[in-house]
């Protein structure tokens, strides 16, 4: 076989020469588990010529049979696409290239200076797309000592500024990380932070040459975003801000991230859980099964509480809870949520998986609380003798961790627990709840729709029980509320079918 010029071998066959036993196996494994077959047909080819290459017009001609332009276009879109396939080991191995480097220090060594020359250069090619800095450093460091060695002063200063650039990179990308982890630990210990000046600089990194640093920088505004300015999130800005990362994220999903980052994962969540997500949508039902897959796909998780799984049962929960909790009263409520029973019976299923491992408890307490309040809510929604059980798990969830901060979930704990009581017409226990939550909630912020269902729940109820008109004034003024906030349409339509229910006419003057 007449090998090609250096400059003919492809990424591909670059990446999978680079790929020691254990690595290749994993990412065939991976292709042939999503039935990659092209792709895992192109690899087997290229590791099979191996330590030889084929041409591109050879290796093009054992995949499509020929190589005529057409077929040529699509080798090189194939090529393309198998090495953005490799995010796999970007996820799970992202030190997968590291393993070359004892070739080169093994064939210098015994004086293999052609074939330490091939690696190394392969692997530097390689690193630099996938940006694995620490393999980076590396080859440039073995070139350009080797240059130097052999005086050539011109290609090993040169090689000696990249080396400087490469660092300067890699610490840029720390200093954003430890940016958002420094903000994010100032928060939950209750400090003040300036907000849009960390915004400010997050944004200047928005353009960098660097896709990890573009990516985690836009990244880290939508966080902010999420958690500091949640009213922005469904604003256009935000929007194209979102579809920019996803954007970023598909041509690069071969860029690596240190280890037991999943920041794909993370920006799944804030994405899938924003206040204009509709499980309803066809779209979002599939984006959402396909996060469901993410969190398999990521091998770590094995060992840690698994967030992206909680923040599936989040966002699943969090719809069915908005959609559901005012029909908990009829008396067809089962045939109601009928199509449901099985998905919400899975996902209490999901909560008691992960509150079973008491290990996590000392590491993961305010992720369990969450877990605790979704289990909760959960149970109060299956209905029946469920609600008595949900309410338990709630009352002593709001006991057990009374000392500790529950702000941001507060509210979605009071308003399971008023839509509980309300269920089993213990209107009383709706007048205490309702108490309790505003001393509760007086020195934080909670969701309006939320405060504004919890308001609804507590002026039905006392309705209900003494038939007084200024009840119903304001139940009226809470629904006209509602309704001027155009983007809320679930939360106008729980209390409209409240109050149809207990025909209550709510086009009458609110007092």
């Amino acid at each position: 076989m007449q090998q090609p010029q250096p400059s003919e071998i492809l990424s591909i066959q670059k990446f999978i020469f680079l790929l020691d036993d254990f690595h290749y196996e994993k990412f065939v494994s991976h292709l042939r588990k999503i039935n990659a077959g092209l792709p895992l047909k192109l690899t087997e080819a290229v590791r099979k010529s191996l330590p030889a290459f084929d041409s591109p017009d050879a290796l093009c001609k054992k995949i499509y049979g020929g190589y005529t332009e057409d077929q040529r276009k699509s080798f090189n879109q194939l090529s393309y696409h198998t090495i953005k396939l490799s995010y796999y080991l970007a996820w799970n191995y992202p030190g997968y290239l590291l393993p070359t480097v004892q070739w080169i220090q093994q064939a210098a060594n015994e004086g293999n200076f052609e074939r330490a020359n091939q690696i190394a250069n392969f692997l530097l090619s390689t690193s630099e797309r996938v940006e694995d800095y620490q393999a980076q450093v590396i080859a440039l460091k073995f070139l350009s000592q080797q240059a130097f060695l052999m005086k050539d002063f011109t290609t090993g200063i040169k090689l000696d500024r990249v080396l400087t650039k490469v660092c300067e990179t890699e610490m840029a990308l720390n200093q954003l990380i430890s940016a958002l982890r420094e903000l994010i630990h100032l928060s939950l210990s209750g400090k003040k932070v300036d907000i849009p000046k960390k915004k400010d600089f997050f944004h200047s990194f928005f353009k960098h040459e660097s896709p990890s640093i573009r990516i985690y920088s836009k990244y880290a505004i939508l966080y902010l975003t999420y958690y500091f300015d949640p009213t922005e999130f469904s604003e256009a800005p935000v929007l194209a801000l979102i579809k920019d990362i996803e954007k970023e994220l598909a041509n690069n999903s071969f860029v690596i991230f240190p280890f037991l980052f999943d920041l794909t994962g993370s920006f799944n969540f804030l994405k899938l859980n924003s206040a204009s997500a509709d499980l309803e949508n066809k779209e979002y039902r599939k984006e959402l099964r396909e996060f469901g897959n993410h969190y398999q796909e990521v091998e770590f998780w094995k060992s840690y509480l698994n967030l992206p799984k909680l923040f599936v049962i989040a966002i699943k929960a969090t719809h069915y809870i908005s959609k559901y909790h005012y029909y908990l009263s009829r008396k067809n409520y089962s045939q109601i949520i009928e199509r449901e029973i099985t998905d919400l019976k899975n996902l209490i299923k999901e909560c008691e998986e992960l509150l079973a491992n008491k290990h996590w408890d000392k590491h993961y307490r305010v992720d369990l609380m969450s877990v605790e309040m979704l289990y909760g809510g959960l149970l109060i929604l299956l209905g029946g003798e469920n609600v008595k059980k949900g309410i338990n798990q709630l009352e002593f969830l709001l006991t057990s961790y009374q000392q500790m901060n529950l702000a941001g979930s507060t509210d979605s704990i009071f308003l399971c627990l008023m839509s509980g009581y309300f269920s089993l017409k213990q209107y009383d226990k709706c007048s205490h709840t309702y108490t309790r939550y505003y001393k509760a909630t007086a020195k934080t912020e909670v969701y309006e729709m939320n405060d504004l269902n919890i308001q609804s729940y507590y002026y039905l109820s006392q309705w209900l029980v003494s038939n007084r008109d200024q009840y119903l004034g304001k139940l009226r003024a809470n629904h006209k509320r509602i309704i001027e906030n155009s983007s809320e349409k679930n939360s106008a339509r729980a209390l409209e079918e409240l109050m149809e229910y207990f025909q209550i006419d709510t086009t009458a003057k609110a007092m």
